[in-house]
């Protein structure tokens, strides 16, 4: 598979006023107002329930708020945006059935898929016949989709694989210039949920550590929704590793762990992947979180836009301020990061049909994203046409490195491992030595 190299040095344009933001919905639309033609229809694939609801009430929050301002704008091409949300919970035979069921005989127009962990959701979306607009190139389901793509071309994948946060994530952990504490030792401690996304990114990272001279003193993997740690933190607190690396996208699991850890905190550094930016966390502990890292692609907590000469990235501090206020005004809830890349993934699709003319035009729609990149909230999506992904990129989807400060995720950096740009200051976790 076509990569592009990790990120390098990232900066940005002066301060905007979000008041000022001007999104552009979609070029060709017609003159603002209701509109009465027959509704295109959007199947909207999510987790309303099971493991990943927390992910779904986001993705789904998002896709609400797109389809109503593209809705008062016109709608597309002339006609309403209508959503068919449907809910694979946990992943069963038996609700994967009834989605694939609804949407076809909806009749949708186009699938909008929340990142899964499944192979067979994507064999059951396949069966849909719409062309599926995937969140998260999770392997193990863009690999279902990659080995049938002679048969069903009709799949675009927002972002590229697990090793684009495993590897860079390390790196920018060893990195002085983003850490600031001396490290102890170069012992790290690595748990897992057992989801093929967080093993996959896990391994990246652990292998990335071991390249680097650092002893993997603890590897386990524990079951989904696990909420009992106490041998994994005996283990921890003998060995007393330098980094203790969470790998888990469920906050249930994330909460429970993280407050053992800070029980009886042993001297390490504590570092999540995308769990910092969940309100779940964040709700549960406030400043008591103060010191984690975590890390995910997106504008959306910037304080501030970049100063630099990619003009882009105006465009991407705008739009993900708009998502994240327009989403804390209607819901009450700051986002997680699903609501931003929900929300680029329904106007990627939205500016290609306008573009192309017909929404039933797959190849047309997929050939206009492939050649025009779209400027998002969470980055620009420069797809590539063998995987049908996104890049992750310097002029791509950006890696944000985050700390909790003063009980809020914090942009720490962005860049790629050893290449990155500070934006504020590194500050000692209080439980650290």
């Amino acid at each position: 598979m076509k990569r592009k190299g990790l990120l390098k040095l990232i900066v940005g344009l002066g301060l905007v006023a979000v008041l000022a933001i001007s999104i552009p919905l979609v070029s060709g639309c017609t003159a603002p107002g209701p509109t009465t033609a027959d509704p295109i229809k959007v199947g909207v694939c999510s987790t309303v329930t099971g493991p990943l609801t927390d992910d779904g009430r986001h993705h789904v929050r998002a896709m609400e708020f797109a389809r109503d301002e593209i809705n008062a704008a016109g709608g597309v091409l002339g006609r309403p945006v209508e959503l068919v949300i449907t809910d694979v919970g946990n992943m069963t035979p038996t609700e994967l059935a009834s989605v694939r069921d609804t949407l076809k005989a909806a009749d949708v127009d186009v699938v909008n898929y929340n990142w899964n962990v499944n192979p067979a959701t994507t064999d059951y979306l396949m069966e849909v016949g719409a062309l599926v607009i995937h969140h998260g190139w999770v392997s193990v389901d863009w690999q279902q989709w990659y080995d049938n793509k002679d048969e069903f071309p009709y799949w675009m994948t927002m972002n590229q694989n697990e090793a684009g946060y495993g590897v860079p994530y390390f790196q920018a952990l060893s990195n002085p210039e983003m850490i600031t504490w001396d490290y102890p030792n170069k012992k790290a401690a690595v748990l897992v949920s057992e989801m093929d996304y967080s093993v996959i990114q896990a391994q990246w990272w652990a292998e990335e550590a071991e390249r680097a001279g650092w002893e993997i003193v603890l590897f386990e993997i524990h079951p989904i929704n696990a909420i009992e740690f106490g041998p994994q933190l005996i283990k921890i607190r003998e060995e007393d590793p330098a980094i203790v690396f969470f790998c888990s996208v469920i906050s249930k699991e994330v909460i429970a762990f993280y407050a053992d850890f800070i029980e009886d905190p042993p001297n390490s550094l504590f570092t999540l992947t995308w769990g910092i930016e969940k309100p779940e966390f964040r709700d549960a502990f406030g400043e008591k979180a103060d010191g984690v890292v975590g890390t995910l692609p997106g504008f959306f907590f910037h304080t501030s836009v970049y100063e630099g000469d990619n003009p882009n990235y105006k465009t991407n501090y705008e739009k993900g301020q708009h998502v994240r206020q327009g989403i804390i005004d209607r819901y009450g809830e700051v986002p997680s990061v699903q609501g931003p890349i929900a929300y680029d993934s329904f106007y990627a699709w939205v500016e290609a049909v306008e573009a192309v003319g017909d929404v039933r035009d797959y190849d047309g729609i997929m050939q206009y994203m492939f050649d025009n990149p779209y400027v998002g909230a969470c980055g620009t999506y420069n797809f590539d046409p063998d995987t049908h992904a996104g890049f992750y990129g310097v002029d791509d989807i950006p890696i944000n490195y985050y700390q909790m400060q003063d009980g809020q995720p914090n942009n720490l950096a962005i860049g790629a491992g050893r290449d990155v740009e500070m934006l504020s200051d590194f500050r000692i976790p209080w439980w650290l030595e």
